[in-house]
Protein backbone atom coordinates (compact mmCIF):
# COMPACT_ATOMS: atom_id res chain seq x y z
CA UNK A 1 0.00 0.00 0.00
CA UNK A 2 1.37 2.88 -0.78
CA UNK A 3 1.71 6.81 1.06
CA UNK A 4 -1.22 8.31 -0.57
CA UNK A 5 -3.75 5.12 0.60
CA UNK A 6 -2.33 4.46 4.25
CA UNK A 7 -4.36 7.60 5.27
CA UNK A 8 -7.95 6.13 3.30
CA UNK A 9 -6.61 3.14 5.28
CA UNK A 10 -6.35 4.86 8.96
CA UNK A 11 -9.87 6.91 8.52
CA UNK A 12 -11.95 3.48 7.81
CA UNK A 13 -10.26 1.53 10.29
CA UNK A 14 -10.65 4.24 12.51
CA UNK A 15 -14.75 4.09 12.17
CA UNK A 16 -14.63 1.08 13.92
CA UNK A 17 -11.79 1.37 16.34
CA UNK A 18 -12.90 5.11 17.71
CA UNK A 19 -16.17 4.04 18.92
CA UNK A 20 -14.73 0.46 20.59
CA UNK A 21 -12.07 2.99 22.10
CA UNK A 22 -14.61 5.12 23.41
CA UNK A 23 -16.92 2.24 24.87
CA UNK A 24 -13.97 1.08 27.08
CA UNK A 25 -13.07 3.85 28.82
CA UNK A 26 -14.87 3.10 31.84
CA UNK A 27 -12.69 0.43 32.19
CA UNK A 28 -9.57 2.73 31.36
CA UNK A 29 -8.83 1.30 27.83
CA UNK A 30 -6.45 4.41 26.40
CA UNK A 31 -5.28 2.83 23.53
CA UNK A 32 -5.17 0.07 20.88
CA UNK A 33 -3.02 -0.91 18.27
CA UNK A 34 -3.18 -4.07 15.79
CA UNK A 35 -0.22 -6.01 14.60
CA UNK A 36 -0.10 -8.45 11.34
CA UNK A 37 2.15 -10.07 9.45
CA UNK A 38 5.32 -8.05 7.26
CA UNK A 39 5.56 -9.61 3.72
CA UNK A 40 8.66 -7.15 3.05
CA UNK A 41 11.07 -9.81 5.04
CA UNK A 42 11.53 -13.38 4.88
CA UNK A 43 11.09 -14.28 8.41
CA UNK A 44 7.89 -14.17 10.64
CA UNK A 45 8.04 -10.21 10.83
CA UNK A 46 5.13 -8.21 11.89
CA UNK A 47 4.59 -4.55 11.09
CA UNK A 48 1.64 -1.83 12.61
CA UNK A 49 -1.52 -2.25 10.84
CA UNK A 50 -3.53 0.49 12.88
CA UNK A 51 -3.05 2.59 15.93
CA UNK A 52 -5.37 4.70 17.63
CA UNK A 53 -4.10 7.34 19.15
CA UNK A 54 -1.69 7.95 16.54
CA UNK A 55 0.78 9.02 20.15
CA UNK A 56 0.99 5.51 20.71
CA UNK A 57 2.54 4.79 17.23
CA UNK A 58 6.30 4.24 18.63
CA UNK A 59 5.26 1.68 21.44
CA UNK A 60 3.69 -0.08 18.65
CA UNK A 61 6.52 -0.29 16.31
CA UNK A 62 8.72 -1.34 19.15
CA UNK A 63 6.84 -4.32 20.17
CA UNK A 64 6.31 -5.46 16.25
CA UNK A 65 10.12 -5.07 16.39
CA UNK A 66 10.40 -7.11 19.44
CA UNK A 67 10.17 -10.86 20.61
CA UNK A 68 7.34 -10.45 22.50
CA UNK A 69 4.24 -12.42 21.48
CA UNK A 70 4.32 -13.04 17.83
CA UNK A 71 4.82 -16.16 16.03
CA UNK A 72 6.75 -17.42 18.69
CA UNK A 73 3.96 -17.01 21.06
CA UNK A 74 1.68 -18.93 18.63
CA UNK A 75 4.26 -22.00 18.13
CA UNK A 76 4.45 -22.23 21.67
CA UNK A 77 0.71 -23.20 21.49
CA UNK A 78 0.36 -20.43 24.06
CA UNK A 79 -3.16 -18.71 24.92
CA UNK A 80 -4.96 -16.25 22.55
CA UNK A 81 -5.48 -14.09 25.57
CA UNK A 82 -2.62 -12.87 27.23
CA UNK A 83 -2.34 -9.74 29.81
CA UNK A 84 0.65 -7.70 31.49
CA UNK A 85 1.22 -5.15 34.02
CA UNK A 86 3.91 -2.99 33.20
CA UNK A 87 5.91 -1.97 37.07
CA UNK A 88 8.42 -4.23 38.40
CA UNK A 89 11.59 -5.34 36.44
CA UNK A 90 10.79 -6.05 32.59
CA UNK A 91 13.10 -8.72 30.46
CA UNK A 92 15.71 -7.01 28.35
CA UNK A 93 14.29 -7.97 25.12
CA UNK A 94 11.00 -6.39 26.58
CA UNK A 95 12.25 -3.44 28.24
CA UNK A 96 11.97 -0.83 25.42
CA UNK A 97 8.74 -1.26 24.17
CA UNK A 98 7.37 -1.54 27.71
CA UNK A 99 8.99 1.84 28.45
CA UNK A 100 7.32 3.83 25.18
CA UNK A 101 4.13 2.51 26.83
CA UNK A 102 4.89 4.21 30.16
CA UNK A 103 6.05 6.95 28.66
CA UNK A 104 3.04 6.96 26.66
CA UNK A 105 0.45 6.39 29.97
CA UNK A 106 -0.22 3.06 29.79
CA UNK A 107 0.29 0.89 32.94
CA UNK A 108 -0.67 -2.46 31.46
CA UNK A 109 -1.78 -4.40 28.08
CA UNK A 110 -4.49 -6.86 27.18
CA UNK A 111 -3.31 -8.85 23.98
CA UNK A 112 -5.90 -10.92 22.07
CA UNK A 113 -4.46 -13.04 19.26
CA UNK A 114 -6.41 -14.18 15.56
CA UNK A 115 -3.92 -16.98 14.25
CA UNK A 116 -4.81 -17.37 10.84
CA UNK A 117 -1.88 -19.54 9.12
CA UNK A 118 1.29 -20.41 9.17
CA UNK A 119 1.74 -19.20 12.22
CA UNK A 120 0.82 -15.85 10.89
CA UNK A 121 -2.16 -13.69 12.65
CA UNK A 122 -3.03 -10.74 13.95
CA UNK A 123 -3.17 -9.46 17.61
CA UNK A 124 -4.55 -7.10 18.90
CA UNK A 125 -3.30 -5.31 21.92
CA UNK A 126 -4.90 -2.95 24.18
CA UNK A 127 -3.29 -0.32 26.39
CA UNK A 128 -4.94 0.86 30.12
CA UNK A 129 -3.88 3.57 32.46
CA UNK A 130 -4.41 1.45 35.52
CA UNK A 131 -2.89 -2.02 36.52
CA UNK A 132 -4.79 -5.24 36.07
CA UNK A 133 -5.37 -7.13 38.98
CA UNK A 134 -8.87 -8.70 38.25
CA UNK A 135 -9.05 -11.66 35.37
CA UNK A 136 -12.71 -10.69 34.92
CA UNK A 137 -11.69 -7.56 33.85
CA UNK A 138 -9.22 -9.18 31.33
CA UNK A 139 -11.77 -11.57 30.01
CA UNK A 140 -14.30 -8.80 29.65
CA UNK A 141 -11.79 -6.70 27.59
CA UNK A 142 -10.55 -9.89 25.50
CA UNK A 143 -14.05 -10.92 24.65
CA UNK A 144 -14.61 -7.32 23.62
CA UNK A 145 -11.89 -7.09 21.43
CA UNK A 146 -13.27 -10.69 19.64
CA UNK A 147 -16.77 -9.64 19.31
CA UNK A 148 -15.24 -6.69 17.26
CA UNK A 149 -12.41 -8.24 14.96
CA UNK A 150 -14.83 -9.56 12.50
CA UNK A 151 -15.80 -6.47 11.51
CA UNK A 152 -12.45 -4.67 12.49
CA UNK A 153 -10.25 -7.41 9.85
CA UNK A 154 -13.21 -6.70 7.15
CA UNK A 155 -11.96 -2.92 7.12
CA UNK A 156 -8.18 -3.76 7.90
CA UNK A 157 -8.06 -6.13 4.99
CA UNK A 158 -9.89 -5.04 2.41
CA UNK A 159 -7.67 -1.64 2.48
CA UNK A 160 -4.26 -2.26 3.55
CA UNK A 161 -3.05 -4.08 0.57
CA UNK A 162 -5.98 -2.76 -1.71
CA UNK A 163 -7.12 -5.87 -2.78
CA UNK A 164 -10.46 -5.53 -4.80
CA UNK A 165 -13.49 -7.72 -3.70
CA UNK A 166 -13.39 -8.90 -7.60
CA UNK A 167 -9.66 -10.22 -6.64
CA UNK A 168 -10.40 -11.28 -3.35
CA UNK A 169 -12.93 -13.26 -5.66
CA UNK A 170 -10.24 -14.85 -7.77
CA UNK A 171 -8.18 -15.94 -4.86
CA UNK A 172 -10.66 -17.59 -3.18
CA UNK A 173 -11.04 -19.62 -6.67
CA UNK A 174 -6.97 -20.32 -6.86
CA UNK A 175 -7.01 -21.52 -2.74
CA UNK A 176 -10.21 -24.07 -4.30
CA UNK A 177 -7.67 -25.75 -6.82
CA UNK A 178 -9.78 -23.77 -9.70
CA UNK A 179 -7.23 -23.01 -12.83
CA UNK A 180 -7.66 -19.29 -14.46
CA UNK A 181 -9.92 -20.92 -17.05
CA UNK A 182 -12.08 -22.14 -14.58
CA UNK A 183 -12.08 -19.43 -12.31
CA UNK A 184 -13.04 -17.52 -15.26
CA UNK A 185 -16.20 -19.84 -16.03
CA UNK A 186 -17.58 -19.53 -12.92
CA UNK A 187 -16.94 -15.93 -12.40
CA UNK A 188 -18.13 -14.74 -15.55
CA UNK A 189 -14.98 -13.52 -16.83
CA UNK A 190 -12.62 -14.29 -19.20
CA UNK A 191 -9.47 -16.22 -18.87
CA UNK A 192 -7.08 -13.04 -19.76
CA UNK A 193 -8.88 -11.17 -16.99
CA UNK A 194 -8.72 -13.76 -14.37
CA UNK A 195 -5.34 -13.60 -14.91
CA UNK A 196 -4.95 -9.53 -15.07
CA UNK A 197 -6.44 -9.71 -11.58
CA UNK A 198 -3.75 -12.63 -10.34
CA UNK A 199 -0.85 -10.60 -11.66
CA UNK A 200 -2.33 -7.26 -9.99
CA UNK A 201 -2.36 -9.32 -6.01
CA UNK A 202 0.71 -10.72 -6.59
CA UNK A 203 2.13 -7.72 -6.61
CA UNK A 204 -0.04 -6.70 -3.90
CA UNK A 205 0.91 -9.36 -1.37
CA UNK A 206 4.76 -9.07 -2.83
CA UNK A 207 4.26 -13.22 -4.05
CA UNK A 208 6.66 -15.23 -6.58
CA UNK A 209 4.49 -17.80 -7.76
CA UNK A 210 0.40 -18.70 -6.98
CA UNK A 211 1.93 -20.97 -4.47
CA UNK A 212 2.78 -18.37 -2.51
CA UNK A 213 0.18 -16.35 -3.44
CA UNK A 214 -2.18 -18.99 -1.80
CA UNK A 215 -0.28 -19.21 1.30
CA UNK A 216 0.29 -14.99 1.83
CA UNK A 217 -3.69 -14.73 0.82
CA UNK A 218 -4.49 -17.24 3.62
CA UNK A 219 -2.04 -15.92 6.17
CA UNK A 220 -3.85 -12.73 5.97
CA UNK A 221 -7.50 -13.92 5.83
CA UNK A 222 -8.25 -12.62 2.57
CA UNK A 223 -9.16 -16.56 1.51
Amino acid sequence: MNGRDRPLQDAMVNEVLDPWLQSLSAVHVRAVFVLGPDFSTADNSREVVSVLPESYRTAALAMARSGAYGAPWRKAKSPLVAWKNFGGQQPDDERLWVDHCLESGALSLVRVDFPTSLDHGFECVILLSSELADPGQVHSIAYSAQAIWPLLKEHVIAHRFGVSLREQEVLVMLAEGHTAKEAGTLLGLAERTVTFHISNVMGKLRARNQRSLILRACSVGLV
